[in-house]
C-alpha cells in the first residue's frame, strides 16, 4: 500500500525528533563524564561506553529519516550496527574521562624556570600546582641566597622566606608518592635547613638546624640508594627518575650539604670530627671539587682548620701522685 505524502512527512518528523533525543543523551553524557565522573571505575567506564553505543546507533539508524533521505530498513539497521560498533571500540569516552596511570610510568619534567620537577599521580588531596609553585620559589630563593655575599641586605628576606616555605613544603604528605617527588621533597627541605643554619647567629640554633639539615640529607641519600637498587633491577621509571637525579645532581647536592652542616656543627662547638667531615667531602667525585668549592669553601675551611679537641689525661690516683721516690728508696732510708 503506497505511503501518502502526510505520512511520509509524519515518519520524518518522528525521526528527527528521535534523532535529536540520541544526540541530546549522547552530549549530556559527555558532559555528566566531563564534570562529575572525575575517576570513574571499569564498570562504569563500560556501561558509559555501552550508552554511548546505543545513542550513536540510535542516531545513525534515525538520521536518514530526518534528512529526508529514503532508506530501507535493512540500509537503517546497517548503518546504526556501524556506528555503535565503531563508538563501541573508539568511543569518545576515552577522550573525556580521566586515565588513571600507574605512578611507576610517571617521568620527571622540567619547568620554565629549568629547574626539574616530578609530575606524579597522587594518591593525596595535595595540589599539584601549589607544589610546582613552591618549587619555583625554592629555586627563585637560592638565587638570592647565593647573592648575599655581595648584598648583605638580602639575609633576613631569605631567612623569613626560607621559613615559610620550610614550614609549607614539610606539611606535604607525599608518603604515597613515587621516588622522584619524595627525594625532591626532602632534598629541598635539606637545602632550606642548610640555608637557615648558615643565617643563623646563635649558637645553639645553628646546631639544631645543621643536625635537622644532616638528617634529612641521610634521609634523601638512603631514598636515592633504593632507587638506585630498583634501577640496577631493570625497573623503567626508576631508570628515567634515577637519571634525572643524576643529571640534577641531587646526589651530590645531598652529600655536600651534609658536609658544611658537619662543618657548621664544629664550628659552633659540636664534638665533630674532621675525618667525619672529609669523608663525606671525598663521595664527591674529584672532578666535581671545584663545583662545590670543597677547596675554598669558608665553612670548610674554617673547619678543617680547627684543632681537634685533646682528650683529657687519665686521672691519676691521689697515692701515686704523692709517692714520687724511687723504688727501694725506703729500704735505704
Amino acid at each position: 500500500m503506497p505511503v501518502s505524502k502526510q505520512q511520509s512527512t509524519s515518519s520524518h518528523t518522528a525521526e528527527r525528533v528521535a534523532a535529536f533525543i540520541f544526540g541530546v543523551v549522547f552530549v549530556l553524557i559527555l558532559l555528566f563524564v566531563v564534570i562529575f565522573l572525575k575517576e570513574p571505575t571499569e564498570f562504569q567506564k563500560n556501561i558509559i561506553t555501552i550508552v554511548l553505543a546505543l545513542a550513536g546507533a540510535g542516531i545513525g539508524a534515525m538520521l536518514p529519516g530526518s534528512l529526508n533521505v529514503n532508506a530501507s530498513g535493512i540500509v537503517k539497521a546497517g548503518g546504526a550496527i556501524a556506528v555503535f560498533v565503531i563508538i563501541y571500540f573508539f568511543s569518545p569516552a576515552s577522550l573525556v574521562i580521566p586515565q588513571k596511570t600507574d605512578t611507576r610510568e610517571n617521568v620527571p619534567t622540567i619547568k620554565e624556570t629549568g629547574k626539574p620537577q616530578i609530575e606524579e599521580k597522587t594518591n593525596e588531596p595535595i595540589s599539584k600546582e601549589r607544589y610546582n609553585e613552591l618549587v619555583t620559589e625554592f629555586y627563585k630563593l637560592t638565587s638570592k641566597f647565593n647573592e648575599i655575599d655581595t648584598s648583605p641586605a638580602l639575609s633576613l628576606d631569605v631567612k623569613n622566606k626560607s621559613k615559610a616555605l620550610l614550614e609549607e613544603i614539610q606539611k606535604l604528605d607525599t608518603e604515597k608518592e613515587g621516588y622522584g617527588i619524595r627525594i625532591e621533597k626532602s632534598y629541598i627541605i635539606t637545602s632550606l635547613y642548610y640555608m637557615l643554619a648558615s643565617l643563623q647567629e646563635e649558637s645553639k640554633e645553628r646546631k639544631i638546624l645543621a643536625s635537622q639539615c644532616i638528617q634529612y640529607s641521610k634521609d634523601n641519600l638512603l631514598q636515592i640508594q633504593k632507587l638506585q637498587d630498583l634501577a640496577k633491577n631493570g625497573d623503567e621509571n626508576s631508570k628515567k627518575v634515577y637519571q634525572w637525579l643524576l643529571e640534577e645532581n641531587i646526589k651530590e647536592r645531598s652529600i655536600y650539604f651534609y658536609a658544611l652542616s658537619l662543618a657548621i656543627q664544629k664550628l659552633a662547638g659540636e664534638n665533630i670530627e674532621i675525618k667525619d667531615i672529609q669523608k663525606q667531602m671525598e663521595k664527591i667525585p674529584s672532578e666535581n671539587r671545584d663545583l662545590y668549592n670543597l677547596d675554598s669553601h669558608p665553612l670548610l675551611v674554617a673547619a678543617l682548620q680547627t684543632k681537634e679537641k685533646v682528650p683529657p689525661l687519665p686521672e691519676v690516683p691521689e697515692e701515686t701522685k704523692t709517692n714520687t721516690k724511687e723504688p727501694g728508696e725506703e729500704q735505704k732510708q
